[in-house]
This record gives structure tokens, C-alpha cells and sequence, in this order.
């Protein structure tokens, strides 16, 4: 291989036959033509004397349509007038703009495109740089003061488009293809609102060589404390990505990022409030929501992303500690939100919000008799019908029984587990009392309150268990083994006052009778636990800025004018709050989740 000995500096005879044992991605083998590039791992370079047409079909194809067919670009001279507007931010990036220009000079033959690009008070020889570009590609500089933000940089150069196209790119980014053509016919699908291709983050090493890594195959999203944050998925996320073929994913990274310009106005742009973070995924997520459509990471195509510079190059401390301010406003703008998608994802298994497979323990008891491994033998086997894609794993009674890293869901089939034990569980887990016999045992533990449900093996001992207490219970059936995953979910934070913690007892257990989980806490001290509702009963000091991925109410026990409350509380009452009042204050907010900034 004439290239590769090119490329080792060798002479071509020590090379020798070179050959590639390669599993290929399914997609591939479906009889069809696909154009495939070699590239080097350590750099990401296409080797030259590509792409080769290859076609090969499995030996059994699955009936199903793919997610995303392969797209053959559409022809067109650079000449032509332009589609699309690339935007760059830069800040002191000089040593990396000339490489991301002569990388796309070099690459793209196919489409005309315009640059604008937004200079952020550099002080190094940036301005100079694009001011040699200006003379050879079709570029509009604005110079900027002083730093500004990604999201409102990136609006004001968005205004100044005038194509149907926008590609927000990161200045520290190296074309390695020519890969906006496929990227917009994938955008041209009537279903398709926002597009992205897999990035490999360049490392350098202490031998002075460079390294790449796959940076990007999308984003998705994982339980972080009480909330639920973005990340970008890679082969090392543990996600069972589709690293070599296009797929449908909840948001793709600012870096490189391609949508229509009136759709990008019509759902707000970039909202302002981000200082250089998530300002990316929460567009996706307003796009896909307003449009109904999907968004799509061309991991078949790759760049290279110099990680960082427009982010980090020239920022202060004080500067920097402000990207924490990042996560409030996501989990303000759809933290409550994606705690109902997340989960449904989950359950759903569609590979969408949630790439995770569904992890489910089940404790059977310490000496479980033979007809209760057979009770719980017949209903794990239809949780695994139900749910096909999760895993069941049995809770021993030995001394780790509590260490429940992971899972989802746990299974209580033995009132002598005592759940205010867990340890290391996730802060979102469902534990389900799953009670087959012995109610009386069951009521008199002093853990009883603390599962989020309460499910019997029959209508029989249902209604045993209604005599014994108030709290609501489920029968499950073999369709639905596990109902009411998704119930309200509400923590109660009081004073320390005898009454008020007795106030607020009696308020739970109301809540437990009509199916939502509910716990009493002191001043949320008692570690994480992912709810969806905060309640503040009584407590004499206001908190300034409740939870921000919740729906906040504060429960006063004292009468006070409303006007002077800070606009924080989304509902304030003298009352105890009803599940009515809850359920439709939820859906209100949840509702108004994905409005126009």
C-alpha cells in the first residue's frame, strides 16, 4: 500500500501485503454500496487513495428498516450560490484558524458556503489571520470589545445570514472530509431538524506525538444527583452506540452543529442565559420538541476538535467558575421535564434520552420457601417479557445486600430487608414493596413508609393490606409487572418543631393513599433523592433559590403578605397542598418546559 509506506516513511517494499480483519457494522452488510474511508487512529487522517466502494450482504439481514438510509450527496459546483452560513466564534485562536480554513479549502468541493465570524477582543494576531482569509473565502468578521457569550454570539451572527442553512462550528475544529454535503441532504429529510458528526478530540502526547480520540457520537443524558445531565456519549460511555453509521440522538454538540435557519429563529435561537454550556443541548431539545422532528449524528463522518479553545482561551478564574451557572439554568429550563422523559426512555427502551439498559434487583428473602421462589421465579419471568432488553439480578442475604449500585429498580419480596439501609443506590431508584404474603409483618416494619410503592400478588391480599393501612396498592398483571414506575414522587422538608414533623407525617401518608411516593426529610440534609416536588413546610428562613428541577412549594404556616415573596415558590399556600393541586401544577410547568426564549 503505496499510502500507508508514504505515510510510515518507509520504501514501499517493507511494507509488504498489508491486510485488515475488520468487523463490519451491521448497516454495512445490507447488500447495498457503501463508501468507505481508512483512517489513521492516531491523527484521524483519511489515508489517500480513498474512499473504496465496498458492498457486502449478512448472512441474515433483519427485516426492519434502518433508522437512516444512506444519502447520496447532491451535486453541486462551489460556485453556486451559497447554502449555508458557517458560524465561528473566536477568541485568541490564531494557531488554530488557519488549520480549520485550509482544511475546509481543501476539503470541500461540493457546496459554496459564507463565513461569519465573531472575534472576542482577541489579543494575539487572530484579527490578521482572518483578515488574509477574508481574501479567499467569502467571510464577515465582527469584532467584538470584550468576550461574550457562545449563545449570544453565535444569535448575532445567525442574524446576519442570509442562507437557508446554519453550521455553527467551533474555530478549533479540522475538516478531515468533505462531509457537508451528506450532513445537509441528512437535514433535507422532512424529519430531520438538526444535524452533527462524530468528533475525534486531539491529544498530544510526551513523546510530542498527537493521539485522537472519539470526543462525540452524540449526546445523551445520566442521572447526576437530582437532576438529570447531558454528556457525550462515546465508545468508552458504556452506551451501545452506533460508532461507524447515523442515528437519531437527543442533541448534538455546538461544535458542529447544522440546522435551518428559519427553524433556529422560529424556536428562539441559542437561549442567552448559558455562558459557554448546554446552550447546545437545550436548542436540540427545543428544535425536536417544536418540530417534531429528529436530530441526527452522522457518526459515518468525522472532523477532528482541537477541544476547548473558544471555551476556555483567555478566561479568568472568576470567568470560569460561572459554567457552573450552566447546570442551574438547564435543570431551571427542562430539568423537570427530563425527569419524566428520561424515564420513559428508560422504560420504553428507545435508545433515545437514555442509553442505559434497565437494571432491576429483585431480594426474594433470606430463606425463601420453594412456593415463594416459584411466586417470584413466574413474575420475574414477566418483567422480562415486559421489559426484554433489562436485566434481573437477585439480591443475596449476605452482608452486601444494601450495596445497590445501579440499579433502577429493586424488588422488596421479604419485609425483613429494611430499605433505610441502602447504600451507594442511585439517587432516582424505585423500590417496590412486593408483597406475597404476611401483611401484618409487612405494616408493622418500621421502614414501611419509605418504598415508593406498594404492590400484592392478588386482589385479595390487596384488600388485606387495605384494612391494615391507607397507603394505595397495585396488583400487577403479566402486562404491566411493574405499574406505576413514573408515579409523583415528593419530598417534604420541615422545621424542627414535634408538630410540624407530625404535620407533615399525616401529609405524606395522605399523598401515599392516592399513589404518589412521598417522604418527610428534615431540611433536604438526608442525602439525594430525585423527586419531582419539594415542599417546604413551615420553615421560618426562606431558601433564595429553591430547586431548580422541581416544583417548589412552601407550605407556610403563618399568614404574610404573598406580594412580598420572591417569584421563585411556584405555588404558596396556608393549606395542605392537595394531589390535584400537585398533579395539575405539574403538568402546567412541565408543559410550559420548551417555551421561546
Amino acid at each position: 500500500m503505496p499510502a500507508l509506506a508514504k505515510h510510515l516513511k518507509w520504501p514501499e517494499s517493507a511494507v509488504g501485503l498489508v491486510a485488515f480483519d475488520l468487523a463490519l457494522p451491521r448497516w454495512v452488510c445490507d447488500g447495498e454500496p457503501h463508501e468507505i474511508h481508512v483512517v489513521f487512529a492516531g491523527t484521524g487522517r483519511v489515508l489517500q487513495g480513498g474512499p473504496q466502494t465496498v458492498q457486502h450482504r449478512a448472512v441474515h439481514v433483519a427485516f426492519e428498516p434502518a433508522v437512516i438510509t444512506p444519502i447520496t450527496p447532491r451535486d453541486q459546483k462551489p460556485n453556486d450560490e451559497p447554502l449555508v452560513t458557517v458560524v465561528v466564534l473566536n477568541r485568541n485562536g490564531a494557531n488554530v484558524l488557519d488549520d480549520l480554513f485550509q482544511s475546509w479549502e481543501k476539503f470541500n468541493k461540493t457546496l459554496a458556503a459564507q463565513w461569519v465570524v465573531i472575534d472576542h477582543a482577541s489579543t494575539d494576531n487572530s484579527l490578521a489571520v482572518l483578515d488574509r482569509w477574508q481574501q479567499r473565502l467569502p467571510t464577515t468578521v465582527q469584532a467584538l470589545n470584550e468576550n461574550r457569550s457562545f449563545s449570544e454570539s453565535c444569535n448575532r451572527a445567525a442574524r446576519l445570514a442570509r442562507t437557508p442553512f446554519l453550521l455553527f462550528l467551533n474555530n478549533d475544529i479540522v475538516w478531515q472530509q468533505d462531509a457537508l454535503p451528506v450532513m445537509l441532504d441528512t437535514l433535507r429529510q422532512a424529519d430531520v431538524c438538526a444535524v452533527g458528526l462524530k468528533l475525534l478530540k486531539v491529544s498530544q502526547l510526551s513523546n510530542g506525538q498527537q493521539w485522537a480520540e472519539v470526543q462525540h457520537l452524540g449526546v445523551r443524558f445520566a442521572s447526576h444527583q437530582e437532576c438529570y445531565l447531558p454528556y457525550e456519549s462515546t465508545p468508552l460511555s458504556g452506551d451501545t452506540e452506533l460508532e461507524h453509521a447515523a442515528q437519531s440522538v437527543p442533541a448534538v454538540t455546538g461544535a458542529a452543529l447544522l440546522c435551518r435557519r428559519d427553524e433556529f429563529w422560529a424556536v428562539g435561537g441559542f437561549h442567552e442565559s448559558y455562558f459557554y454550556g448546554f446552550e447546545d443541548v437545550e436548542l436540540c431539545l427545543r428544535l425536536a420538541h417544536h418540530t417534531q422532528k429528529r436530530v441526527v449524528c452522522r457518526n459515518d463522518l468525522l472532523a477532528l476538535h482541537r477541544h476547548g479553545y473558544t471555551r476556555l482561551t483567555g478566561r479568568e478564574p472568576s470567568v470560569l467558575k460561572r459554567l457552573q451557572h450552566n447546570e442551574t439554568v438547564l435543570c431551571r429550563e427542562v430539568g423537570l421535564w427530563l425527569k419524566r422523559a428520561w424515564w420513559d426512555s428508560l422504560l420504553t427502551e428507545d435508545g433515545g434520552l437514555c442509553a442505559e439498559r434497565l437494571q432491576i434487583g429483585v431480594y426474594p428473602g433470606e430463606k425463601p420457601t420453594k412456593a415463594q421462589r416459584n411466586r417470584v421465579g413466574a413474575t420475574v419471568q414477566h418483567i422480562q417479557q415486559r421489559y426484554p432488553n433489562a436485566r434481573v439480578w437477585q439480591i443475596s442475604a449476605g452482608d452486601d445486600r444494601y450495596e445497590l449500585r445501579n440499579l433502577h429498580v429493586l424488588l422488596v419480596a421479604a419485609p425483613d430487608y429494611d430499605v433505610s439501609l441502602l447504600q451507594n443506590a442511585r439517587a432516582d431508584l424505585r423500590v417496590l414493596a412486593w408483597i406475597h404474603d404476611k401483611p401484618e409483618a409487612w405494616v408493622a416494619t418500621a421502614h414501611w413508609h419509605l418504598f415508593d410503592a406498594y404492590l400484592a400478588t392478588d386482589s385479595r391480599l390487596a384488600s388485606q393490606l387495605g384494612r391494615l393501612t391507607p397507603y394505595a396498592v397495585d396488583v400487577p398483571s403479566e402486562q404491566d409487572p411493574l405499574p406505576n414506575l413514573q408515579r409523583h414522587r415528593i419530598r417534604i422538608a420541615t422545621g424542627d418543631h414535634p408538630r410540624l414533623k407530625q404535620r407533615a407525617r399525616e401529609w405524606r401518608d395522605t399523598m401515599k393513599t392516592q399513589g404518589m411516593a412521598c417522604w418527610v426529610d428534615g431540611p433536604f440534609t438526608t442525602g439525594p433523592k430525585t423527586v419531582e416536588v419539594k415542599v417546604w413546610l413551615g420553615l421560618q428562613e426562606l431558601v433564595d433559590a429553591p430547586d431548580p428541577a422541581c416544583l417548589n412549594f412552601w407550605w407556610r404556616t403563618q399568614r404574610r403578605n404573598t406580594n412580598s415573596l420572591p417569584k421563585v415558590w411556584d405555588l404558596t399556600t396556608t393549606q395542605a397542598p392537595t394531589a390535584e393541586q400537585i398533579r395539575q401544577a405539574l403538568e402546567e410547568k412541565i408543559g410550559h418546559t420548551f417555551h421561546t426564549p
